[in-house]
C-alpha cells in the first residue's frame, strides 16, 4: 500500500506538467520505471512496476492525459541502473520513477542531478539518495527509521512480550526501555534506547542523553544494520560504536531478501570494523535469531539473577499503555504530525475483575494537527483508539473501555514541565 501510494503521487506530480494543455488536447507524458525486475530483489521492482501500471490504466482511462510507461530492469545493480536510465531517456522519458533500491538510486540520481531530470523513489531508503539533490524526491521510511523499527521488533521477540512500540517512523522510541528474558541457565536484560540523532528540541536532548546513560554498565552491545541497504550513516554508526570497551555484535538484518553474494560482501566489508562477531539474521523469518541469542548468552558474565523469572520489563503498565496509543498514532498519521505527539494517561480504573476504564489525552503542538488526529467525523481518532485498545487488552488481560481526547499544547517538546507531565524527565 505504501509503495502504491507513492506511485500514485509520483504520477499526480507528473500530471501537473500537463496543466497548461487545452481542454481538447491530449498530453502524452513519458515516465521511466527503473528497478529490479529479475533477481533476488525482484519482489520490490515488480511491485513498483505493477503499481505504476494500475495507476496509469486508471489515469489514461479518464482521458485528457496519456501516460506511457517504460519499465527498465536494473537487476539491483548500479552500473545496469545507469544503462537503464540512459536507455529510457533515449525513448523520450520525462520523469523517472525509481530507482527502487538504494545503491542503484544513488548512482542514477547523481547523473540525473547533473542533467536536471526529475526523479522520485518510492522505496530507496538511504539518506544519501536525496542528499544535496533538489531534483530527487524520496517517499518512504529512511534507513535510520527502519533500523529502529527492526531493533524494537527483535527486542520484543527476544523478551517474549510486546514491551516496546514499533513503527517505521524515526525516533519512535523516546525512553530507555528494559526487557527481561529468562531461561533455566541465564537471564538477559535488554535495553532498547532511542536512536542516535542530532537533537532539535529539549525532548531530543533527553532522548540522546538516555542513549548515553544506557551505555554505562552494559556487557554486550548490539548494533543493527539493514543488510539490504547499507548506507553511509549506517557505516558511521558502526564505526562510532566500535570504540566501546564491551563485547560488540554487529547484526545484519533482512537476510531473507539479500543474495548470498551480496551478504558475504557486506560481512567482508565489516570484517575489520572491530566487532567481536557479525551475525546475519532475518527478524521476519526468525533465521539466525537462535544463534544470536546463544552468542549473547556466551558473552554474559556469570552472576545472580537480578529480576524474578516472570518479570518482562521495568516499564509500568501506565507507560506501556500510553506508548501503545502513541504507536497507533505513529502508524496512521502523516508528515510531521507524529513527531509532535505526546500521550498523557489521565486515569486507569479497574471496574471489576474483567474490565478496566482508561482515559488518555493525546497532545499535539498545532491546531491544524488536532484536526488531522481527530479526522473527518472522528474517524482517525476512532481508528487509533480501536487498535490501541486491542493491544492494551492483550497486555492487561482485561476488557478495556478506552476514551481518548485531543488537546493542543504548543511547543511542549521544549518545556520541562510538559516533558515531565508526559513521562520524559528533562533534567
Amino acid at each position: 500500500m505504501k509503495k502504491f501510494f507513492s506511485l500514485v503521487l509520483a504520477l499526480a506530480m507528473a500530471l501537473s506538467m500537463a496543466s497548461f494543455a487545452s481542454a481538447e488536447e491530449t498530453t502524452t507524458i513519458h515516465i521511466g520505471v527503473i528497478g529490479p525486475m529479475t533477481g533476488a530483489a525482484a519482489v520490490y521492482g515488480l511491485a513498483v512496476a505493477r503499481g505504476a501500471e494500475i495507476a496509469v490504466e486508471e489515469i489514461n482511462a479518464a482521458g485528457k492525459v496519456n501516460i506511457v510507461l517504460d519499465v527498465q530492469d536494473d537487476e539491483n545493480d548500479a552500473e545496469k541502473s545507469i544503462n537503464a536510465y540512459n536507455a529510457t531517456l533515449d525513448k523520450g522519458t520525462q520523469v523517472i520513477l525509481g530507482c527502487v533500491t538504494t545503491t542503484p538510486c544513488i548512482a542514477v540520481s547523481a547523473q540525473a542531478y547533473d542533467e536536471r531530470v526529475f526523479m522520485l523513489t518510492p522505496s530507496a531508503s538511504s539518506l544519501e539518495v536525496i542528499a544535496n539533490k533538489d531534483n530527487m524526491y524520496q517517499i518512504c521510511f529512511t534507513d535510520p527509521a527502519q533500523g529502529s523499527a527492526s531493533a524494537e521488533y527483535i527486542f520484543n521477540k527476544k523478551v517474549g512480550e510486546k514491551v516496546a512500540i514499533v513503527s517505521n517512523r524515526p525516533q519512535t522510541t523516546r525512553n530507555r526501555i528494559m526487557g527481561v528474558a529468562t531461561d533455566k541457565d541465564w537471564q538477559i536484560v535488554f535495553l532498547d534506547t532511542p536512536g542516535l540523532h542530532k537533537p532539535r528540541t529539549r525532548l531530543g536532548e533527553y532522548m540522546v542523553k538516555s542513549v548515553q546513560d544506557a551505555m554505562d554498565g552494559i556487557d554486550v552491545l548490539l548494533v543493527l544494520v539493514d543488510a539490504n541497504e547499507i548506507g553511509a550513516q549506517d557505516r558511521a554508526i558502526v564505526e562510532e560504536m566500535s570504540g566501546r570497551k564491551v563485547k560488540k555484535i554487529l547484526v545484519l538484518n533482512k537476510t531473507d531478501i539479500v543474495e548470498e553474494a551480496r551478504l558475504m560482501a557486506a560481512i567482508q566489508s565489516f570484517a575489520e570494523a572491530g566487532y567481536d562477531a557479525i551475525v546475519p539474521v532475518s527478524a521476519r523469518t526468525g533465521k539466525g535469531m537462535d544463534e544470536l541469542k546463544k552468542l549473547i548468552v556466551s558473552y554474559l558474565p556469570e552472576g545472580p539473577k537480578y529480576f524474578p523469572d516472570d518479570m518482562m520489563t521495568d516499564q509500568p503498565e501506565r507507560l506501556i499503555c500510553a506508548e501503545l496509543i502513541r504507536e497507533k498514532a505513529l502508524q496512521h498519521l502523516r508528515d510531521e504530525v507524529p513527531h509532535g505527539i505526546g500521550v498523557e494517561m489521565m486515569g486507569m480504573e479497574k471496574m471489576n475483575d474483567n474490565f478496566m476504564e482508561i482515559n488518555a489525552t493525546i497532545y499535539c503542538e498545532r491546531d491544524a494537527h488536532k484536526g488531522i488526529i481527530i479526522g473527518k467525523h472522528g474517524a482517525m481518532l476512532q481508528t487509533i483508539g480501536s487498535e490501541a485498545r486491542e493491544d492494551i487488552e492483550k497486555l492487561l488481560g482485561l476488557h478495556v473501555n478506552l476514551k481518548l481526547w485531543v488537546k493542543v499544547r504548543p511547543d511542549w517538546r521544549n518545556r520541562a514541565s510538559d516533558l515531565r507531565t508526559l513521562g520524559y524527565d528533562a533534567k
